[in-house]
């Protein structure tokens, strides 16, 4: 008996061939793949490019902070005067920040302490975690070290100094403000920042003893002081332990 449907005619051999999965659509296919965005990491495959893309950009950066000591400006006689990145190894740009308290530190009046100068920013989450170590250690600080905090010049004013004291910080800190770029002040261009946090260990002779990138934490701090008296101990005396601040 009929049902009063009509029975659909047989699929023609054209039809079923395009039912079939295609090339593309294959599982071999996809395991074959090569090309981001397909096969079986394609969801995270362009996030794994970006990755290493960043990496690359990273080891060029410490590249050239490493070597950037060794490109310096001459004078008329063609003596060298300056170098326009401070490096492990070479001397420190001088400055001085006016603190939050309204006192000038220079850094060329320090000589004979290791200073530490450390380079953050209110937005920064690593520079929030570090900033109670850098108070506790500077609590108990020997008399031979210094420590200098430097605040990002795009930061406002008042967040700086609230940040500053939402810590507590006691040791010398203020805000980069001077020259005339908008988004890096005067010693922050000196000293090449780029990443924050970023802290730079003077040994008393005015030599950058090491240049740390990222977080750290108190026992990292007496480390790299020790560090820096090793390396002035060790190191020949200098005509000039600082350099002159370039004017930007």
């Amino acid at each position: 008996m009929s049902s009063g449907h009509p029975t659909p005619p047989p699929a023609d051999e054209s039809d079923l061939h395009l039912a079939e999965p295609t090339l593309a659509d294959t599982d071999d296919d996809q395991e074959d793949r090569g090309r981001i965005g397909y096969g079986k990491n394609e969801r995270t495959s362009s996030w794994m490019l970006g990755g290493v893309l960043i990496l690359v950009v990273l080891a060029l950066g410490v590249y050239q902070w490493t070597r950037g000591g060794d490109d310096a400006d001459t004078d008329n006689n063609g003596g060298s005067t300056s170098v326009d990145v401070p490096a492990v190894g070479k001397q420190a740009p001088d400055f001085t920040l006016t603190t939050f308290s309204g006192e000038d530190i220079t850094l060329s009046e320090q000589e004979g302490k290791v200073v530490v100068v450390n380079f953050w920013g209110s937005w920064c989450e690593p520079c929030k975690r570090e900033m109670p170590a850098f108070q506790s250690y500077w609590e108990s600080a020997p008399a031979d070290v210094v420590l200098i905090g430097v605040g990002g010049k795009q930061d406002p004013e008042d967040r700086s100094r609230a940040f500053a004291e939402g810590f507590g910080i006691t040791y010398p800190i203020g805000r980069d403000s001077g020259g005339d770029g908008v988004a890096s002040g005067s010693i922050a261009t000196d000293y090449t920042v780029t990443f924050y946090p970023m802290t730079y260990i003077i040994s008393p002779n005015g030599v950058v003893s090491s240049l740390v990138i990222g977080e750290m934490d108190e026992n990292d701090l007496k480390s790299y002081v020790q560090k820096a008296r090793d390396d002035a101990s060790e190191a020949p005396s200098t005509p000039q332990a600082f350099q002159s601040r370039r004017e930007h």
